[in-house]
Order: structure tokens, then C-alpha cells, then sequence
């Protein structure tokens, strides 16, 4: 009982951070399975179509709702959940850490990034949802909807590296910033998705739940990373 009692009583903020991803995965994996048995369903549809034509011009719906460097703005928002751009982006911040003679911390960057899109791409191909054609889609696509590549990926790079920085500054609300900046990253990719009319809602929130599970469950393998190297008692 007092070993149950401690596991739900953390001694120290490095528990209560374990815990608290352990909860991510599962409630995000729930939430997952959740969207997914409801994505695609015809009487959601109607409701999803609204929210994706509510982004366009009345009368001329190859167009976003208000002046033209909008969708600019929106492509450039959604370029940053593109495979090249993060990959790019975990090769750079590896790169730093492979300098900072901590070798590990990248490799486990790389090997977070692809598990990430090999989950992605076998979701899409189990679930083989095909695009939305309500309206003129405004970026090129040539796979299949559900989940959204760009969400899943937005949650597991940024989330991912927001976790590490996480790990690396001593105060809690530069930690708390870090993982909030990731969120906020999340939210503008998968909003672009919607509004350029390359994805349903469900699709962007199932990619959200998907990719946040991975990083959660990334969190939980940095953290027995860094105590099988430095297995000294963490501070309360």
C-alpha cells in the first residue's frame, strides 16, 4: 500500500513529470482511437465541411477569407510540419548536441523523428482516408488524409525538442515555456491544414493525438536515458 501510495504521491519533480507523460500516452492514445473511430463518419461531415469552408471566401472558394498575404502566411505556417523543413531542423539541433559531446541526446532526436514518420505513414495506409474535395485545395498533396502528416509531425518535433530544452534549463517556467512554445507550434501547423483545405478537423486532431502520445512516450524514454547515465537521486 505505501509503494501504491508513493507512485501516486511523486517525491520530486522529475516523478511528477514521468507520471504526468505516463497519463499523456494513455489519455492520448484513448483520444486517438476516439477520433479515429468517428473520422470519416457521414454525420460528422456536414459539421466538418462548414469549418473548412468557413476559411473562404463567400462566392469564391479558391480563396482565404481575407487579404491575399494570408495565404501566404498560412503555406509558410503549415511548411513548418513538412518532413524536410524538420528534419532539417532535428539534424541541426543534433548536430549542436553531437558538439556538446552529448551524442546520445541526438541520436535519440533522429530515432524519435523516424519512428515518428514510420507511425505516420503505416496510419495513413491502415486508415486510407481520402483527401477533402469540398474545396479547391490550396498546397500539393499526393497521400492519403487520416492522420495529418504535418500534425503528427508538428506534435512529435517540436513537443520532442521542447522536451529536451525542457530537460536542459534549471527553472520551471523556462521549462514550462519550452513545452508550451511546442503546443503553440501545433496549433498554427494543423490550423494551416484546415485552412488550405488539405485536411478534415479530425484529421489534424488525430495527428495531434497520435504525434503527442510518441512524444510522450519519447519523454519517458529520455528520462530513463539520463538516469542510466547519471543515476545520482534527482532534487526535490
Amino acid at each position: 500500500m505505501k509503494k501504491l501510495t508513493r507512485f501516486f504521491r511523486p517525491q520530486n519533480s522529475r516523478e511528477a513529470v514521468l507520471l504526468f507523460s505516463v497519463a499523456a500516452v494513455f489519455l492520448c492514445l484513448w483520444a486517438f482511437v476516439a477520433i479515429a473511430s468517428e473520422a470519416g463518419e457521414p454525420e460528422h461531415l456536414p459539421l466538418e465541411e462548414r469549418i473548412i469552408r468557413s476559411f473562404r471566401q463567400q462566392g469564391d472558394a479558391g480563396q482565404l477569407i481575407g487579404p491575399a498575404w494570408v495565404e501566404h502566411v498560412t503555406r509558410d505556417f503549415s511548411a513548418l510540419g513538412g518532413v524536410a523543413v524538420t528534419l532539417v531542423l532535428i539534424l541541426l539541433v543534433g548536430g549542436y548536441f553531437i558538439i556538446d559531446r552529448k551524442p546520445m541526446i541526438a541520436g535519440f532526436l533522429l530515432a524519435t523523428m523516424a519512428g515518428g514518420t514510420a507511425i505516420s505513414v503505416a496510419l495513413k495506409q491502415f486508415f486510407s482516408r481520402p483527401r477533402p474535395t469540398i474545396v479547391p485545395l490550396l498546397d500539393r498533396v499526393s497521400d492519403l488524409s487520416f492522420p495529418s502528416g504535418h500534425s503528427f509531425n508538428s506534435a512529435v518535433v517540436y513537443l520532442t525538442l521542447g522536451i529536451v530544452l525542457a530537460h536542459a534549463v534549471p527553472r520551471k517556467r523556462a521549462k514550462v515555456y519550452c513545452i508550451m512554445a511546442g503546443f503553440f507550434l501545433m496549433a498554427l501547423i494543423g490550423l494551416s491544414r484546415v485552412m488550405l483545405g488539405v485536411h478534415y478537423p479530425t484529421d489534424v486532431l488525430g495527428g495531434w493525438a497520435a504525434g503527442t502520445a510518441w512524444a510522450a512516450a519519447a519523454s519517458i524514454a529520455l528520462d530513463f536515458l539520463q538516469r542510466k547515465t547519471n543515476p545520482e537521486p534527482a532534487r526535490k
